[in-house]
């Protein structure tokens, strides 16, 4: 009878830790996006002059190619080449054909992984959007922060370095 007693109480028990660990599990999962969303604040985009003294800083030359654009497309194109990464800054007229074009790059470098293996991320914020990917050992990001664009792309081995010079740059 004791034993039996003791079975019960620990069936008891055990539902009760696994309810209580249901509940806590709960909570850490919808307070992690409260947290994400309390903590972003919203990024300041970058004027051509501040991306040109950013990049100077961090050893490199950005030139202008905005002769290389179609009337219209951009305010300012600048590049950025090095023997390891290509870094494309557009700035436009609006935060709308930002968004559009940022769009467009993005399904250009889903079109990219022509059926190889591949993996990417994206973060969709107000003010913000990145996407990036990998794929046939390249690394590419496509990053809009307002009317402002950032495309990157270097090879897989060299994504920690490119994701460390973006985060320099704000994007």
């Amino acid at each position: 009878m004791e034993s039996l007693e003791k079975a019960s109480l620990w069936g008891r028990l055990s539902k009760r830790k696994l309810i209580v660990g249901l509940v806590i599990l709960l909570v850490v999962i919808a307070a992690v996006p409260v947290f994400l969303l309390l903590n972003t604040s919203p990024r300041v985009p970058l004027a051509a002059q501040e991306f040109t003294v950013r990049i100077e800083e961090a050893g490199y030359v950005a030139e202008n190619r905005l002769h290389q654009l179609g009337a219209g497309n951009a305010e300012t194109f600048l590049v950025v080449e090095s023997d390891w990464f290509f870094i494309e800054f557009l700035v436009f007229s609006t935060e709308a054909r930002a968004r559009q074009v940022y769009s467009s790059t993005r399904r250009d470098l889903e079109d990219a992984r022509s059926g190889g293996a591949s993996s990417h991320t994206e973060v969709s914020l107000s003010n913000f959007s990145r996407f990036t990917q990998t794929f046939s050992g390249q690394y590419a990001v496509v990053s809009r922060i307002e009317n402002t664009l950032v495309f990157a792309h270097t090879t897989f081995e060299h994504r920690s370095r490119m994701n460390d010079l973006l985060g320099t740059l704000g994007y």
